[in-house]
């Protein structure tokens, strides 16, 4: 069986980060956490090969094991399709230098995580290159600095 979270097996937790990311140049940071009282979207296990390239997030526990991991957009598009003409409908490609993005990833706050890691690109240019670890965060920061938000009546 999978140690991964899925949704067929029980889940072991009641809250979850809401955790906003912002990445310029290369870097990572993050901009605000929230811990919430609901579920995140289950994972599924994940062979990750060494030469992947994308954004995602992984979870790990204290010996490295991934317990959760998510496949995020990928933030750095060189081009964005616009509508050149509203009567036509004709669509055209403009080009984009955006190097400030923000993210915004929902995680399980898992009993057993110790980490929160995000891997992607190192340098705009060079997107389709391997991933490398642009974040690590302990889960006891993230418990620490996040905000609760009020419960609803």
């Amino acid at each position: 069986m999978s140690n991964h979270h899925v949704a067929s097996t029980p889940v072991p937790y009641t809250h979850s980060f809401r955790i906003e990311l912002t990445l310029e140049n290369g870097k990572a940071e993050v901009s605000a956490i929230q811990h919430v009282a609901m579920r995140a979207q289950a994972s599924r296990p994940m062979p990750r090969p060494d030469e992947q390239s994308g954004v995602w997030v992984e979870l790990v526990d204290e010996s490295g094991h991934v317990l959760y991991w998510r496949s995020l957009r990928m933030p750095h598009m060189d081009s964005v399709e616009v509508f050149d003409d509203e009567q036509t409908g004709k669509i055209i490609r403009v080009p984009q230098d955006r190097k400030r993005v923000k993210l915004d990833v929902i995680l399980p706050d898992l009993p057993n995580a110790a980490e929160v890691i995000l891997f992607g690109a190192e340098n705009l240019s060079e997107v389709r290159k391997s991933s490398v670890p642009l974040l690590r965060v302990s889960i006891p920061d993230l418990r620490r600095k996040a905000i609760t938000p009020p419960r609803q009546p």
